[in-house]
C-alpha cells in the first residue's frame, strides 16, 4: 500500500485503464474522421443544392461566430453559415478532383474505387450498391470494399497526416 491507500494491483489496473484510453481515443478519432469523409459524401448532393445560387460576395464573408441558439437565428448568421458551407464545398470538390485524378493515373482498381464513390455518392443520380455491382461486372462486396477504401483514402486526402498514420 502507498500514501493513497492503493495496492500495487490496483495502481496497475488504474495505469492499464489509462493506457487503454488512450487507445479508444486514437480508434474514436479515426471512427470520426471515416464517418465524417462518408457523411459529406451521403450529404454530397444536398450541400450543393443548398450552396446553389449564393453570390460570390457571401464567401469573403468573415467566420466571427457559431450561432446555435434558435433566438439568436438572424438572417445575417443565415448568411454565415452558407458562406462556410460553401467554403467546405468549394474544399470537399477539390479533394475530390484530386482523388479523380490520382485514380485515373492508377491501376483499373484505383480507377473502380472513384467510380463506386462517383456513382454510389456524388452523381446526380446514384445508383445502389447492386445496380453498380451489375454495372461494373464485380460481386457487390466488391463495390463495398472498393467504396469503404475510397472513403479511407478521401480522408487522408481531407484530413492529412493523420489519417495517413491511422493505417500504419
Amino acid at each position: 500500500m502507498n500514501e493513497l491507500g492503493l495496492s500495487n494491483q490496483d495502481i496497475n489496473r488504474i495505469a492499464d485503464a489509462v493506457a487503454n484510453r488512450g487507445k479508444r481515443t486514437e480508434k474514436e478519432e479515426r471512427d470520426w474522421r471515416l464517418r465524417n469523409t462518408k457523411l459529406l459524401l451521403e450529404k454530397y448532393r444536398f450541400l450543393k443544392a443548398h450552396c446553389e445560387g449564393i453570390p460570390a460576395e457571401v464567401e469573403d464573408l468573415e467566420e466571427t461566430t457559431t450561432i446555435f441558439d434558435v433566438k439568436a437565428l438572424t438572417l445575417e448568421s443565415l448568411i454565415e453559415h452558407k458562406a462556410k458551407s460553401l467554403k467546405l464545398l468549394r474544399y470537399f470538390e477539390g479533394v475530390i478532383e484530386a482523388y479523380r485524378k490520382i485514380s485515373s493515373a492508377g491501376q483499373e482498381s484505383s480507377k473502380r474505387r472513384f467510380r463506386a464513390i462517383d456513382k454510389l455518392y456524388l452523381s446526380e443520380f446514384p445508383l445502389t450498391k447492386n445496380k453498380l455491382s451489375k454495372e461494373e461486372h464485380v460481386d457487390i462486396r466488391t463495390v463495398e470494399r472498393d467504396a469503404k477504401r475510397a472513403i479511407a483514402e478521401l480522408s487522408v486526402l481531407l484530413f492529412g497526416i493523420k489519417a495517413a498514420l491511422d493505417d500504419w
